[in-house]
């Protein structure tokens, strides 16, 4: 085995099991908005996303805990007969909280929705707050 080969391609390999390494726990395994209604755009993504709702240690239901109302949810996992579901118990989270129980400043998360609303308008302008979004892949758009 040529060493010098050996040493230039390992960095390769690390970075490869790295990515391969994200879910729960491993890298970039959710994301997580404000919401001034979290039950509302948790019926959302179960109802237009392959997603099923995740119960959080601690809260009363899915959907009220001490600190927050929130609507979490993840990504099912595709499995098929030829390819295993990816390693860990869940897919990628898709969280939305309205947090109370913390201070915050003089707006409400409502009125910081409206903002945006306003800002964004009919989205036929382009503003730079329109870059942070969330994008899903999906290989075929059949099942859905």
């Amino acid at each position: 085995i040529n060493m010098e080969l050996f040493w230039r391609f390992l960095p390769l390999v690390v970075l490869i099991a790295l990515v391969h390494g994200q879910g729960m726990g491993q890298g970039i395994s959710k994301h997580t908005w404000a919401a001034s209604d979290p039950i509302s755009c948790s019926n959302w993504f179960t109802t237009y996303l392959p997603t099923e709702e995740e119960f959080h240690p601690g809260c009363e239901d899915n959907n009220h805990c001490p600190c927050a109302t929130q609507g979490r949810v993840h990504t099912k996992k595709h499995t098929t007969d030829k390819q295993p579901p990816p390693p860990g118990n869940m897919g990628f989270g898709l969280h939305s909280i309205n947090c109370t129980f913390h201070p915050y400043g003089e707006l409400s998360i409502a009125d910081m929705e409206v903002k945006f609303q306003e800002k964004f308008g009919d989205f036929s302008q382009y503003d730079a707050f329109m870059d942070y979004n969330m994008g899903l892949w999906a290989n075929n758009l059949d099942p859905f």
